[in-house]
This record gives C-alpha cells, structure tokens and sequence, in this order.
C-alpha cells in the first residue's frame, strides 16, 4: 500500500496551510487536539543539544525543518514555546494584519529567556506559511518547494540552505513527504558543515504509515536510521469516526495491537534517528534516557 494509499484515510487540512497568517491553521490543529510538536520538542532539542556539545566551537548548528508549516519546529527547539504557548498567543495577542501579526510574533519570540542561537531554516510546500515564518522571525531561511511533485527540483539558493544544514527535524510530516522528498534532500544535507557530528536526523511516523520506503532512503545515502525504542507519540484525535475506523482497520490489518494508542482516540506516532553510522550510538544513547 502507498503512502498515497493511506492518506486518503486520513483527514485533509490543506485548506489552512496556505493562509498568510497561522491564525487558521492553528485554530484548527487545536480543535483537533494537536500536540505532536510538543510531545517531540524535548527529544528534537536534545538531540540539537548533544550536537552542540560534542562540536563546540567546531560548527554552527542549523537545523532544517522539513514539513515546518508556520515555523512550529523553530518555536519550540530555538525560542523553547511550546505549542500551546504559541496558539494561546495567536488566538489572543496576534493581530489578524499580516504587517502587525509578523512584527508581534517577532516581538513575542524575542522576548523568550530560553531562546537559542540556533539558526533554522524551514522546508514546506506552502509559500505563505515560509514567508510569515520569516517575516516573524521563526526562520532563517526558508524552502517553498513541494518536493514530492516530481517536476519539482531544488534551486542553487534552496541546495545552499540545504548543504548549511547538519541537522534535520520533521514532527507529522513523514507519510505526506514521502522518499520522494528525502531522496532530492538527503545527498545534500549537511554537506558543508564539518563538525565532529553532524548530518543528524530526528522525525516522527504515524504507526500507520510503513517505515521501509524511508530507512531505505536515509540507507541509500549513507544514513544508519532507526526507532528509538519505547518512545510513543501522540500526535492529534481522529477528526471523525470514519477516520478513526480506517485508520484502526488499517493497522489491525498490518498485526499492530492499538489497546492503549489508537484506540483511545488519537493518531500516535513513533520516534526516529538517523545518523552517519559511527555516530548513531551518540544519539540513540542520549534520546533512549531521556
């Protein structure tokens, strides 16, 4: 089955991405009981911090956040906001203006005591949530691209944001960005950074989507990928029963026991690294205690 296959048992929100502020999108996922960003910000920060501490002074840190809609990755892992922090200033201190809306998030996100020097740049195929992202500080850099249209190639501007990055993050976006995507990213990332470490990949996958296409992709070029064991995520409720009912009946079919996950009521997602092969230990070890 395709991961095509299996979206479409998936509710759809395109419509809000595409929004020149986040005031929709994030109106949404909360109704829907978003909190994959949250359940996955300490194990995507900890594993930025681990690369710090090992490379030091040797290598900046940039991280790459690939399906980052309106830079949630960034606000968590540079600024420390979580994402109820963040929708709870949208809904009440964000004015709907796209001028006054980008100036007081920045103004918010500057204003964080745990903000880092990280530098993020931020891949999506919507070009209104990059450009709000940068306009309000969240990125740095931004890729508008919709990587699994197969016409759609990287520009020399996008392969540099790219070949800057040593450290990749994607929370929810693995099953809609498929191999496809990872196949035009992964000989590039990283490229031009040389630390000790680097080249380190943190994502989440909903259960429901087969793993395989992916670690084959990160193995093709060079990556160790795996799950870290144990490590359950939540990522939003089912938007109604009939999604509920197709996604149960996918995985009972595919042998998984949901007593305890899906059958409460939520989609869940497990956790993923990858590496170059002689530093997975570093990661895994790290991720696996916390």
């Amino acid at each position: 089955m395709t991961y095509e296959d299996v979206n479409e048992v998936k509710a759809n929100f395109d419509n809000v991405y595409t929004a020149p502020t986040p005031h929709s999108y994030l109106k949404l996922m909360t109704h829907h009981g978003y909190e994959i960003s949250d359940q996955a910000r300490p194990y995507c920060a900890e594993g930025a911090k681990l690369m710090r501490e090992i490379n030091g002074d040797s290598a900046p840190l940039q991280m790459l956040d690939v399906g980052c809609s309106y830079g949630i990755g960034a606000a968590g892992v540079k600024f420390g906001r979580t994402f109820a922090e963040m929708t709870r200033f949208v809904k009440d201190d964000l004015p709907q203006g796209y001028d006054d809306a980008s100036n007081t998030m920045r103004e918010w996100l500057n204003g964080s005591r745990t903000a880092s020097t990280i530098h993020c740049v931020g891949m999506d195929s919507s070009a209104p949530a990059i450009k709000f992202a940068i306009d309000a500080g969240l990125l740095d850099g931004g890729i508008p691209r919709d990587l699994e249209d197969a016409d759609c190639t990287l520009t020399e501007e996008d392969l540099q944001l790219v070949r800057t990055s040593n450290y990749m993050i994607s929370t929810g976006a693995i099953g809609y960005v498929t191999e496809t995507t990872l196949n035009k990213l992964l000989p590039e990332l990283g490229t031009q950074i040389n630390g000790k470490v680097g080249r380190w990949c943190v994502v989440t996958i909903l259960r429901m989507f087969d793993t395989e296409p992916v670690r084959e992709s990160f193995e093709r070029h060079g990556f160790k990928f795996g799950q870290i064991p144990g490590v359950f995520l939540r990522q939003r409720r089912f938007a109604d029963d009939e999604e509920r009912n197709g996604v149960l009946e996918m995985l009972h079919e595919r042998g998984f026991d949901t007593t305890g996950y899906e059958d409460d009521g939520h989609h869940y997602a497990n956790l993923y690294i990858a590496t170059p092969p002689d530093q997975y230990h570093l990661l895994e070890k790290r991720l696996s205690e916390m």
